[in-house]
């Protein structure tokens, strides 16, 4: 940039012009996350009060000024996973434990808002997602019944699998035969009984 000075006190007033670089600073700069949809991953493992990390926020001044942080929608506080105290700095605490395989919902969504001191604010969509360890894994019950496949050559009307759960439940798998516009389909059928 080019400038002007001109000297007013001298008795013939004289213009010189000087390159400099100019500098422009202003503190009215916004708040930044790191996309306007992010995650937040936690294992199922974890106890309560455990501190898991910090919303990634910041300032884009060169101050680093503080940025408070607020939840402008979340879940119900009763089911929430975790924790972000309103005005505070974006700690994130676990606030109960889940058992990942006891729970409908793995993921929920908070929608937080950062700012900073001198007024200006940013939104953003965090989703806290709980992540299965298999401290428990699901299985199907049937499958130590289950010793191999069943061949083509089984004739119709056998019973290729049994099992009974005590009192419970009984049940039979078949392999039958249909007849369709003159073509043979085979099927497997499942029966219950108590």
């Amino acid at each position: 940039m080019s400038i002007r000075a001109v000297d007013l006190n001298a008795a013939k007033p004289e213009t010189s012009f000087a390159d400099m670089l100019l500098l422009v600073y202003t503190s009215f700069q916004p708040v930044v996350f790191p996309a306007a949809i992010f995650q937040f991953n936690y294992s199922e493992e974890l106890p309560p009060e455990t501190t898991v990390g910090y919303i990634p926020a910041r300032s884009l001044n060169s101050l680093n000024e503080k940025v408070s942080f607020t939840v402008i929608r979340g879940p119900d506080p009763s089911e929430e996973p975790v924790r972000i105290e309103n005005g505070g700095d974006g700690r994130i605490t676990i606030k109960r434990k889940y058992d990942y395989e006891h729970i409908l919902d793995h993921s929920w969504s908070y929608l937080i808002e950062a700012r900073v001191p001198n007024g200006f604010s940013a939104t953003a969509l965090m989703v806290v997602n709980i992540i299965d360890t298999d401290d428990n894994p699901p299985f199907f019950e049937l499958m130590e019944y289950h010793s191999e496949p069943i061949l083509e050559t089984v004739k119709v009307g056998t019973v290729v699998l049994e099992g009974d759960f005590g009192n419970l439940l009984k049940f039979e798998i078949s392999v039958g035969l249909l007849s369709a516009s003159n073509e043979q389909i085979l099927f497997v059928a499942l029966s219950f009984c108590c």
